[in-house]
């Protein structure tokens, strides 16, 4: 194996062993001597890799990201119509948070609820995250105009919709929002996702006062 294979192999293992313990103990009890205990390593060798423990979330985020925005490329790309893109697209979202990156997100979220607000390390990731999501639905969006599939209205406010209710079937769907639904007495699991990208495309309203 040559020399930056190694550390590739390094570094993924070092990454996979932060998750588990931020994960497991939390990421403000987790110290950089634990995750170089973790990985086999000294403490100096961890910051031969990773500058700090907030280097590790933004590399985690990173990897959240392009795992996402590969995913959606391929949804894009594909000869069918809007309506299975989306029902595609909120496969790849409930996927994605049965794996890691929900895992990843409730770090995030946690920590930032510790500290009061979204820290600077973790922003400019979050932002990338956020303007791709609502640019891939915007393409959705500008598609399903030009084939007649949305009807005629305001592309931002079709983004809007597209983005806020695929956001929302995603995190109840998989006990989000803290487990929210609890509340609600709201049973994710028993949701028909056809009905769900029905409701899109039909709206909300009766045919005889209609409000989408």
């Amino acid at each position: 194996m040559k020399l930056n294979e190694k550390r590739q192999v390094k570094r993924g293992k070092i990454l996979k062993c932060a998750y588990e313990l931020f994960s497991t103990n939390g990421y403000d009890d987790t110290r950089v001597i634990d995750v170089a205990n973790r990985a086999d390593i000294g403490k100096g060798t961890f910051y031969e890799y990773f500058s700090s423990k907030d280097d590790i979330i933004k590399e985690l985020l990173k990897i959240s990201f392009m795992d996402y925005k590969a995913l959606c490329e391929e949804i894009l790309a594909k000869e069918i119509s809007v309506k299975e893109k989306i029902k595609e697209f909120l496969s790849v979202e409930r996927a994605l948070v049965e794996k890691n990156n929900m895992q990843v997100n409730k770090l995030v979220n946690n920590i930032s609820i510790k500290r009061g607000s979204v820290p600077d390390f973790m922003r400019e990731n979050l932002v990338l995250f956020w303007r791709y999501k609502f640019k891939f639905a915007k393409k959705l969006v500008d598609e399903g105009l030009k084939t007649g599939e949305f009807k005629n209205a305001d592309s931002q406010l079709l983004t809007l919709f597209v983005v806020a209710t695929t956001y929302g079937y995603k995190y109840y769907k998989n006990g989000g929002f803290f487990n929210a639904q609890k509340d609600f007495k709201f049973d994710g699991e028993n949701i028909d996702e056809d009905s769900f990208i029905e409701m899109i495309f039909d709206g909300i309203g009766s045919v005889e006062n209609k409000i989408l």
